[in-house]
């Protein structure tokens, strides 16, 4: 699949592999060290530099929130931090601004537990109403997969927020960073969290697919499961990378290998289609070129096909294993969808003409050409939908 034509291939990588960056040592000791001077100011009773010594840290915490978050002494410096000030504040009698500084911590700090070893009652009383507050205004972040309930770990600004989809997260207004952990934590997503709250729908699988690789190709089982979800999953991926248009190149085809032209805007529109044989090396520049400009276009050159077909007079086929270079992007199997719901392919082994799948549970899928019974099912009749392996422990 390619991604094109709006958007550089180092953006897309970047954007695609979205990942938290790792607290850096520099930046968890400038933390610690606003804290510590902090704490100080206010046991010398000097509010106003207890206050501007964390208002710098703080506004700059705000962009880095998910990764302090992930890091136990960064976020345990960051709410000690947000406590000095909110402490400077009631004791120089400014009470509004430790409530809104409140809100402000458990933006950046959601599950935030002032230690009563380190700071009096009306100062934690200040957190406990803001949260309740927030709670009873209704703003709160869903966080939903559209496809029913999922075992999964929510992590918000790098917080844990919940153990299930679907989650619903109270949350002051602001711009949120939250990620999958299923178990190990998936691509970043950015939400902006309104007074009304706002609603986050990720599909796991493709949040997976997009966690890992810059190109990307999508395996479906069947290709009743590629005409179900194939513009779902192509107008996320433009969201991720901002771009309205996307190429792909698809292989459900017997004896040619169609690239398509998408545009995502308030509709998927198909703009245009390539067609060449499975082994056009030489056409696949132009078709590139007839698709960014909008024109269809047909390739002479013809090849043997390579392609796994699903069986005669079935409605449609599984992809056949790909591997061209379109436009410097490599592609490569490396999920599908299908095999059961709510299932992904931890690994995929592509063969000359099948393919075979682990699940996270250990079992087995494979497809395609069984004629030697390479599948493992116990037949030698091809299969155009994944079938479990028999016999393994």
């Amino acid at each position: 699949m390619v991604i094109s034509d709006t958007v550089s291939r180092e953006r897309i990588a970047a954007t695609l592999s979205a990942q938290i960056e790792p607290l850096s040592t520099a930046e968890r000791e400038r933390l610690v060290t606003a804290a510590g001077a902090a704490d100080r100011y206010m046991g010398y009773g000097d509010d106003d530099d207890a206050v501007a010594t964390a208002e710098p840290v703080l506004r700059d915490a705000v962009a880095r929130a998910a990764a302090i978050g992930m890091d136990e002494g960064g976020n345990r410096a960051l709410g000690e931090l947000f406590m000095a000030a909110i402490r400077a504040h009631l004791h120089a009698r400014r009470t509004p601004e430790a409530q809104a500084l409140a809100v402000r911590a458990l933006h950046l700090v959601p599950d935030l537990q002032p230690s009563p070893d380190r700071h009096p009652p009306h100062a934690i009383r200040v957190v406990t109403d803001a949260r309740a507050a927030i709670a009873r205004s209704g703003s709160a972040l869903q966080i939903d997969t559209g496809e029913g309930p999922l075992s999964c770990r929510v992590l918000v600004q790098g917080r844990p927020a919940a153990s299930a989809l679907p989650a619903r997260v109270p949350a002051p207004p602001g711009s949120y960073q939250v990620q999958l952990a299923c178990p190990d934590p998936s691509r970043v997503h950015t939400v902006e969290v309104g007074a009304r709250g706002a609603t986050l729908t990720i599909d796991p699988t493709l949040d997976r697919v997009l966690s890992d690789h810059d190109g990307v190709t999508l395996t479906y089982a069947s290709a009743a499961v590629m005409q179900q979800r194939l513009q779902r999953d192509l107008a996320a991926i433009a969201r991720a990378v901002g771009t309205e248009n996307v190429m792909v190149v698809r292989g459900d085809q017997r004896d040619e290998l169609p690239l398509e032209r998408f545009r995502f805007g308030a509709s998927p529109t198909r703009v245009a289609v390539a067609r060449m044989g499975l082994n056009a090396d030489a056409c696949i520049a132009s078709a590139v070129d007839a698709l960014i400009e909008g024109r269809s276009t047909d390739c002479d050159a013809q090849a043997p096909a390579t392609g796994v077909p699903g069986d005669e007079g079935s409605s449609g086929s599984i992809l056949g294993p790909i591997a061209v270079g379109i436009a410097g992007l490599a592609l490569a199997g490396i999920a599908i969808h299908g095999i059961a719901a709510g299932e992904s392919a931890q690994m995929i082994s592509v063969g000359g003409s099948h393919l075979c799948a682990i699940m996270s549970d250990g079992r087995v899928f494979c497809a395609g050409r069984n004629g030697l019974g390479q599948l493992g099912d116990g037949s030698t009749m091809d299969r155009a939908s994944p079938v479990p392996v028999v016999g393994l422990p």
